[in-house]
């Protein structure tokens, strides 16, 4: 009698009715989210429009986020014993670092033979989603801007044989070293150079997804409307972040990397960011 009826829904989720025609779906009716009370929300876009500024194609959830917060209180040292007995820290990661990387300057003269990221133990403090310490890139950097180069080298008790320390200075940031031992401190990853050098500064970023907006990269947004989506035009980031206008209010979002990669999520714009469905 013209009438489906779909018990056990969860809320804070988007829905799309469908029904099957030809072996093919065909939109139902309007999109609606159900909100944290209950109600169902139809989502439809406006005539107004606004301009949108994207940071992300996927949303970043907890266990990500702990690949940022997993380098917090983290020290870079030099040596020149192998055991890192006479270290000297050269710099402390004191907040949580950014996907596309930092750097820094180490401020001091002295040669060094060893080199490593040692991981703080207050990693352990976080919630454990199945990932142990890691990092994606470290690159040590002389005076003059050249790359110094040696044997990796980290601490043992790696979740996989493939997460090795090597794989923290290929310049392949999707890629990273890890150390998933379970209540263990000292998790490390660094480099033997072949004579003592003088490190002027260190860059690294934190294992990620390159869900972030890439500069160089091209992006299509599109909005749902009329039972599919509708392209808004194509962008290509120059920045961390794209910029859209004329985006109609209350529409359901989809940005597409046309550069690559697979992991993208719906969206909609609200008080200014994005919200993932």
């Amino acid at each position: 009698n013209s009438v489906a009826e779909f018990i056990n829904l969860g809320r804070m989720v988007m829905y799309l009715p469908l029904y099957i025609n030809n072996n093919r779906l065909i939109p139902a009716a309007l999109p609606f989210k159900i909100t944290e009370k209950g109600y169902i929300q139809y989502i439809e876009p406006e005539d107004q429009t606004e301009t949108v500024a994207l940071t992300r194609k996927y949303h970043m959830h907890r266990r990500k986020s702990n690949w940022l917060k997993c380098l917090v209180g983290g020290k870079f040292q030099g040596a020149n014993r192998s055991d890192f007995s006479d270290a000297q820290t050269l710099g402390i990661i004191k907040n949580t670092p950014s996907e596309h990387g930092s750097e820094l300057k180490t401020g001091t003269g002295r040669n060094f033979r060893y080199f490593r990221f040692v991981f703080s133990p207050d990693e352990l403090k976080l919630t454990y989603d199945g990932d142990g310490a890691s990092i994606a890139e470290i690159e040590c950097l002389s005076a003059s801007g050249n790359k110094l180069t040696g044997q990796p080298m980290g601490s043992e008790g790696r979740k996989y044989n493939p997460y090795t320390p090597d794989l923290c200075f290929d310049d392949n940031p999707l890629t990273f070293f890890e150390d998933a031992r379970y209540g263990q401190v000292n998790k490390f990853v660094g480099m033997a150079f072949e004579r003592p050098v003088s490190i002027h500064k260190i860059r690294y970023i934190p294992r990620n997804d390159l869900n972030t907006i890439q500069a160089g990269d091209t992006y299509e947004l599109l909005y749902w409307n009329n039972q599919q989506f509708v392209s808004l035009g194509k962008k290509t980031a120059t920045d961390t972040l794209v910029v859209f206008n004329n985006v109609p209010k209350g529409a359901m979002l989809w940005l597409h990397n046309l550069s690559g990669g697979k992991e993208e999520r719906i969206f909609t714009w609200e008080n200014n960011r994005q919200v993932w469905w």
